[in-house]
């Protein structure tokens, strides 16, 4: 949903007929593009679909530029408002760019909201870097009195090439400086912020992200293709994207077997 989309009725009678389509549909995903280029249009339709599916929870995706503090309390009703931040400064999405566009008024709203996830994508070409963490603790230092639920940290799906040993081994020492870090700010905030890193767990091989169907800005659902299943457990979309050998050693250094 951005603001050059086709119309709100279109994209309404779309989502419609998905959930008459599909009954057993419990979670909707709001993203974009930016949803909140179209405001108006997000809350007219997310009214709709809650009338529609009561039940459903939702979600939010948004990079947090044009957070507004009139926005809070439409804000909290979403189950979750995922906010997108790669970094500190040398990223394209990074925290210093709120401050050279003005858009600091963000913050403001995230400090008032309990449901804020952060959400960062981490590239090949980012954790090429050995001191990439450096950056990222500035992040956590910054805002994390905010009171996140969680710093969640995603690998890029879209990776050209699978990660090699030296992307592997720059990550896994990155990540446990990370942290520690957030154990020492939730010492010093007494906050209890989670830091994580998403599509990595101990269910059976996963393909769910094949189920996803999706509105696009034209109206036209799509729904994805299939996953090639490549590893026992865990998101295969992803093991796919870094390499399958890179996903097992991250998921058994994450996530120990047990014997």
């Amino acid at each position: 949903m951005v603001k050059g989309d086709v119309s709100r009725k279109t994209h309404e009678e779309a989502m419609m007929e998905l959930l008459k389509k599909n009954p057993g549909v419990d979670e909707i995903i709001w993203t974009g593009g930016e949803p909140l280029l179209a405001y108006r249009k997000l809350v007219e339709s997310v009214e709709t679909m809650r009338a529609e599916r009561p039940s459903a929870i939702h979600y939010l995706f948004t990079n947090g530029r044009k957070l507004r503090l009139e926005q809070v309390e439409f804000l909290k009703t979403f189950h979750r408002v995922v906010v997108s931040i790669d970094g500190y400064e040398d990223d394209a999405r990074g925290l210093m760019d709120f401050a050279r566009t003005g858009d600091t008024e963000a913050f403001e709203v995230m400090a008032q909201l309990d449901n804020v996830i952060l959400w960062s994508v981490l590239t090949r070409e980012k954790i090429g870097d050995m001191r990439w963490h450096e950056g990222m603790m500035k992040m956590q230092d910054a805002i994390h009195h905010l009171g996140f639920i969680g710093m969640n940290y995603l690998f890029d799906n879209q990776m050209k090439k699978v990660l090699s040993p030296d992307h592997v081994l720059n990550f896994v020492y990155g990540f446990e400086r990370l942290q520690d870090n957030m154990r020492r700010l939730n010492r010093i905030n007494k906050r209890d912020t989670i830091i994580k890193l998403e599509k990595f767990f101990e269910m059976d091989a996963c393909n769910v992200c094949s189920e996803i169907i999706v509105s696009q800005p034209n109206g036209d659902l799509q729904v994805p293709e299939n996953v090639e299943m490549v590893v026992d457990r865990g998101c295969n979309k992803i093991a796919l994207a870094i390499g399958e050998h890179a996903y097992r050693y991250i998921m058994n250094w994450l996530n120990p077997i047990k014997k």
